[in-house]
């Protein structure tokens, strides 16, 4: 993923994509930005992509929790 800012403009930080195939990913995009923990992706050719390489360890059981049920939610 893109690095960008000021100082590093243009560098790249390997990294895994989580790629969410949805019938809505819109909406589901917007639950999980509604959550109470809120989850940013990025909408890329109708999937939502998630970057988790800002995810601490300690924060994944709950952003699994978050993902879980934003997709229950149809």
């Amino acid at each position: 993923s893109m690095i960008g800012g000021s100082s590093l403009p243009g560098e790249i930080l390997p990294t895994f994509v989580l790629t969410l195939p949805h019938d809505e990913p819109h909406r589901l995009a917007a639950r999980l930005r509604s959550a109470e923990r809120p989850v940013l992706g990025r909408l890329e050719r109708e999937r939502l992509r998630l970057d988790p390489r800002t995810v601490a360890a300690d924060e994944e059981v709950a952003l699994l929790t978050t993902l879980r049920k934003a997709l229950a939610a149809g």
